[in-house]
């Protein structure tokens, strides 16, 4: 008797497979959701990295404008 399945045991292995079936879809959907996470914070890593170029440019640019207003008023006084 040990050997017989019953109806419960067919709905209980019935129950696990829909589990599994679920907890596959959830690790995709898991996956993806990480992928795009990942390739969006590249893109904003990206923009901000350029806009800090564009920043450290403009900076060094006031530099050297400071620099040679006050070689010239040096020169002048």
């Amino acid at each position: 008797m040990a050997s017989e399945i019953t109806e419960r045991d067919l709905e209980t292995e019935s129950r696990l497979a829909r589990i599994e079936g679920k907890l596959d879809e959830l690790g995709k959907r898991i996956d993806e959701t990480l992928l795009t996470q990942v390739k969006d914070h590249g893109k904003r890593l990206s923009v901000l990295e350029r806009r800090q170029i564009w920043v450290t440019g403009w900076i060094a640019g006031a530099a050297c404008v400071a620099s040679g207003v006050t070689a010239l008023l040096v020169r002048m006084l």
